[in-house]
């Protein structure tokens, strides 16, 4: 038996945990299974040597391990969440464009143009795969990314407010308050 634990920050885990069960089971027919099972081979033969690096290598092992699995589970369509919506080749895109235009007021319509998909086809694959709306998902990205900068209190409120995709603090403190349960000051 081998063990083994992840440490993730307290404020993104639920990012990548939220979709995951609490077990990954790979069936050993499934195409991941053979990469897995080499992983596990070769971090049970590293965790028995005495050699210089060897707890660095089994520590990279792991994480190429965890990588693995989750790509494994994000295949077998079981997933919920972010990791569900990124196994999805036109969701992953859909994906790409928010997270890279932030600020940009997107729509579904503009959305579904670029990932060239159906927009009734888009909204329900999308909530099937995220567990959300695609414009909540936005909204709970753009929190997401705005509770971020405040912590680091690198910028304005306003700079926040605009780089996350508001025009006003007041609309962004609103969405702010209802989504984090306190002010953006606070």
């Amino acid at each position: 038996i081998l063990g083994g634990s992840f440490l993730f920050d307290d404020r993104n885990a639920t990012l990548l945990l939220e979709g995951l069960q609490s077990r990954i089971i790979i069936p050993g027919n499934k195409p991941y299974a053979a990469s897995v099972m080499g992983t596990l081979l070769l971090l049970d033969k590293k965790s028995r040597e005495f050699h210089i690096g060897a707890p660095l290598v089994s520590g990279r092992l792991g994480d190429i391990l965890l990588v693995q699995a989750l790509r494994a589970h994000v295949a077998s369509d079981a997933t919920i969440g972010w990791l569900g919506a990124i196994g999805h080749p036109k969701l992953n895109a859909a994906l790409r464009l928010i997270h890279g235009e932030v600020e940009r007021d997107w729509t579904v319509g503009e959305l579904t143009k670029m990932t060239g998909m159906p927009r009734s086809d888009f909204d329900r694959k999308f909530r099937e795969r995220s567990g959300m709306p695609p414009m909540v998902y936005l909204t709970r990205w753009r929190m997401r990314l705005a509770r971020e900068a405040l912590l680091r209190n690198d910028a304005t409120l306003a700079i926040i407010a605009t780089s996350v995709g508001y025009s006003s603090e007041s609309a962004f403190g609103h969405t702010f308050q209802r989504w984090l349960g306190c002010s953006p000051k606070r």
